[in-house]
């Protein structure tokens, strides 16, 4: 095993998706490595039920942690193998963090989101290509993204712009969106014209009902929010 170990905030960045590239590189290249103490911490970090879920949503398809899914099989199976038949409820925690909340508080959804670039066509927006994390797109262009929940949830987009403000543009409504059963397809679509540099594209979801903007001005840091994200360079 070469390199040190991750610290705990980087690691619980990457576990949960929204660490840099540069941070899942080096904490996937360490655990590939082969380090039993890192190994033990990625499982206190997650709870039965959550690992089991996780692994019940990555034989679905994409989840929201991207690093969990490049997590060597093997080093996540005999963590999760006992808890099949656990309930399905996510529950995310610090190692060794005591949990406070009421019994009854909803669990985050766990969010599965693409990202597409694509363009006006008349009334209809053709979509192009699927987008990754660091991608480059340009002003002419829309982006579009399609968003799937784990469980019931209120879905929400928005974009956090080059100057850091955070606007929703799905639903279109600033009102209050509804939980509503997990269902795939386009969610919605951002119109790039006039931006530049680097915007982050948020798909959110939340167990309760919520505006748009309130829980944009959640991200990142409420962990009762399901979140996955993409961050863009935007040219002319």
């Amino acid at each position: 095993m070469n390199g040190p170990h991750p610290s705990a905030d980087v690691l619980r960045a990457v576990l949960e998706g929204t660490g840099t590239p540069a941070e899942r590189e080096a904490v996937m290249t360490h655990l590939d490595e082969g380090c039993p103490e890192c190994e033990e911490r990625v499982a206190a970090t997650f709870d039965d039920d959550t690992l089991a879920r996780l692994l019940s949503a990555e034989a679905a398809g994409p989840v929201a942690a991207p690093a969990l899914r490049r997590v060597p099989t093997r080093r996540v199976l005999w963590a999760a193998v006992p808890l099949l038949a656990a309930a399905s409820v996510l529950l995310v925690l610090w190692p060794g963090e005591p949990d406070t909340r009421p019994k009854d508080t909803p669990s985050a959804p766990i969010v599965s989101a693409t990202f597409r670039a694509g363009s006006h066509q008349g009334n209809d927006i053709l979509l192009e290509r699927d987008l990754r994390d660091g991608a480059t797109i340009r002003d002419t262009e829309v982006l579009a993204v399609a968003m799937e929940t784990s469980v019931p949830a209120a879905r929400v987009a928005f974009v956090v712009t080059a100057d850091g403000r955070r606007v929703p543009f799905w639903p279109p409504s600033p009102g209050e969106v509804p939980v509503e059963e997990p269902q795939p397809g386009e969610l919605g679509a951002y119109d790039l014209a006039g931006e530049s540099g680097t915007l982050t594209f948020v798909a959110a979801a939340s167990p309760v009902p919520v505006t748009p903007q309130a829980l944009a001005d959640r991200w990142p840091g409420d962990s009762s929010v399901g979140w996955t994200s993409i961050t863009l360079t935007v040219t002319r």
